[in-house]
């Protein structure tokens, strides 16, 4: 028997089934904002996340950090728990449903009905967040921020306790083996990524002929190396260079001017550029210091990063991938904001094949990576899938669309 709808009179809802009603979510719950005080030492300190509500240690000083937590308030187990500010970066917002007890940050917003199960609500706010209608809230298309009595006066369905058991437990089900899915499509990109490294460091470290005589390289990471081979410290080999300061003021994001990059990669344009040609670059500063980028053409590099400059003609490729093998973030200045010494990475030891060689390793590992990077592409396209197929029947259901059998 085909089910009969009705236009729910609101767009982002779209029809709902003719038994459904929607009310205003203060008809079913109540905003809570209990501030723990002097009891702070008696809860365990949660956390919103995009993974959900997690326990969080106390000395945990990562992003703000309070003093103390008399400020905080008390999430219970069972209760909707939402981040509701900075509604302009859409990864901002956040849904939870609290399988813990503990206290939270006062920013967050805490909804309470402690005579249901609130699965059912979870996902409907789960599915608002993912259709990014928080952020389309407010006279003025997006706000800042919403507020409790924002949240309490939003539409959701009244509906039978079983209806709403059937449809959670049904999506508890199907959203666990979708994470599953996707947690195995990870999995794979992640070896991918070890046996492309080992593809790497076996090609700039051995060659690619495995009959070759071999010798003791000298360096304790490489072992051993083929015997024309030549063992030599990286300055008689490059010069390194930091970039030039740029504000982020002078940083534009529109696709014009030359490109900037910075100690992770790309970063935008400027009306000027630093360097013409093609070289490796260093990042210098930060949790990733040490990561490799190329760069080609004409190009402004920042001081967050170290430009390679040859003093003898070699292969960027094979210069590129040699440094990235040698996991130059091990050699970071530990402080607030590690960092990398020019100097005390020109000191260090690498070994060097003959030019023809190098271009024979960059040439196969131009093809080889390319390979390996084409089978990761296709399992995060997966994982994109399966995400957007996972927003998808959140919607379906607790909308109504579709009926649980």
């Amino acid at each position: 028997m085909s089910r009969e709808f009705k236009n729910s009179g609101v767009d982002w809802i779209g029809e709902i089934p003719v038994q459904w009603e929607l009310v205003p979510t203060k008809r079913i719950f109540k905003g809570k904002k209990k501030i723990v005080g002097d009891e702070s030492d008696n809860y365990e300190r949660l956390a919103l996340t995009l993974n959900g509500v997690i326990k969080r240690n106390k000395d945990d000083n990562e992003g703000l950090q309070p003093e103390q937590f008399n400020g905080y308030q008390v999430l219970e187990q069972n209760e909707l728990v939402f981040k509701l500010i900075d509604l302009q970066n859409i990864k901002t917002s956040r849904v939870g449903l609290s399988p813990y007890t503990g206290i939270v940050s006062p920013a967050y917003i805490i909804l309470s009905n402690s005579e249901v199960d609130n699965r059912f609500y979870y996902y409907w706010f789960t599915d608002m967040y993912n259709r990014c209608i928080f952020n389309q809230m407010g006279d003025d298309g997006v706000r800042s921020a919403l507020n409790v009595k924002d949240l309490l006066s939003i539409p959701i369905p009244h509906i039978a306790e079983t209806i709403r058991n059937n449809i959670a437990n049904f999506l508890d089900k199907k959203c666990s083996e979708i994470d599953e899915m996707v947690v195995l499509q990870e999995k794979i990109i992640e070896e991918l990524k070890a046996y492309k490294q080992s593809v790497i460091t076996e090609a700039v470290t051995k060659g690619l002929n495995p009959d070759v005589p071999m010798k003791d390289s000298g360096i304790e990471w490489i072992d051993s190396i083929p015997n024309h081979w030549v063992v030599r410290k990286m300055k008689s080999i490059i010069d390194l260079k930091s970039g030039s300061n740029l504000t982020s003021e002078q940083i534009s994001d529109k696709d014009e001017g030359y490109p900037v990059y910075g100690g992770n990669g790309l970063r935008g344009t400027f009306v000027d550029y630093s360097n013409e040609g093609d070289y490796v670059l260093v990042g210098r500063q930060g949790a990733l210091c040490g990561n490799i980028n190329y760069a080609s053409g004409k190009f402004w590099v920042t001081e967050h990063a170290l430009v390679c400059y040859p003093k003898e003609n070699i292969v960027l490729k094979w210069l590129g991938e040699s440094l990235r093998t040698m996991n130059l973030n091990q050699y970071s200045i530990s402080a607030a904001q590690p960092g990398l010494s020019a100097e005390r990475i020109k000191n260090l030891y690498m070994v060097v094949p003959p030019l023809s060689e190098q271009q024979e390793i960059a040439d196969y590992l131009d093809k080889k990576c390319s390979e390996i990077d084409s089978l990761i592409s296709i399992k995060q396209s997966k994982i994109e899938s399966l995400k957007e197929y996972k927003k998808s029947i959140i919607y379906e259901y607790v909308t109504g669309k579709k009926e649980v059998i």
